[in-house]
C-alpha cells in the first residue's frame, strides 16, 4: 500500500488488468518516468466509477492535465459545487447524470440508469435548473462530464 492525499493506494506493475474490479492505469512508461505514470494512476483511479471502474489514464487524455490543474487550484468551481449539492440532495441522481455522459440520448440513459425516459426527461428538467446550465445541450454536456469528472477528484477517497 502506498500512501496519498486520497488514501492508501494499492501499487502493482501489470500488464494484464482484467482482473481488478476497480483500478487506475498509468500511463506507460520506461523506468525513469514512473512517477509521472504512478501520478496519472492515482489520477485514473480518482475518476472510476460505478459505469467505469477501471480507467486507463491513456484513455483520458486532456482530461489529465486539467485533473493536475483542478488539484493545484485553489478556485471554488461553481459547475462542481451545484453538482455536489445536487448529488448530495438526489439519491441515484450521481449515477444518471453519468448515464447522461454516456450515452447518445436520454432515452438510451434512461435504460442505462434502469429509468422510464419520462422519468428521465422530467429529471434532466430538474437537474439542469439545479446546475443552471441545460445538460440535455451539446455544451451542457459536456460542461456535466467536466463537472462529473471534477466532483470525483475532489471526493475520492481510498480509505
Amino acid at each position: 500500500m502506498v500512501g496519498t492525499a486520497h488514501g492508501p493506494v494499492r501499487a502493482v506493475l501489470a500488464d494484464e488488468t482484467s482482473t481488478w474490479r476497480h483500478a487506475g492505469i498509468g500511463i506507460r512508461c520506461t523506468p525513469p518516468s514512473m512517477p509521472e505514470s504512478w501520478a496519472s494512476a492515482v489520477i485514473a483511479l480518482r475518476l472510476a466509477s460505478a459505469r467505469e471502474p477501471v480507467v486507463d489514464a491513456a484513455d483520458v487524455g486532456a482530461l489529465l492535465p486539467l485533473a493536475v490543474a483542478a488539484d493545484a487550484s485553489t478556485l471554488g468551481m461553481p459547475d462542481v459545487v451545484a453538482l455536489s449539492d445536487l448529488v448530495a440532495t438526489h439519491p441515484g441522481g450521481e449515477v444518471l447524470l453519468d448515464a447522461i455522459t454516456a450515452t447518445d440520448s436520454l432515452r438510451a440513459a434512461g435504460v442505462e440508469a434502469g429509468l422510464h425516459h419520462s422519468t428521465v426527461q422530467a429529471r434532466a428538467e430538474q437537474y439542469s435548473d439545479a446546475l443552471g446550465f441545460d445538460i440535455r445541450s451539446p455544451r451542457g454536456r459536456v460542461r456535466l462530464s467536466l463537472a462529473l469528472a471534477m466532483h470525483r477528484l475532489a471526493t475520492s477517497r481510498f480509505d
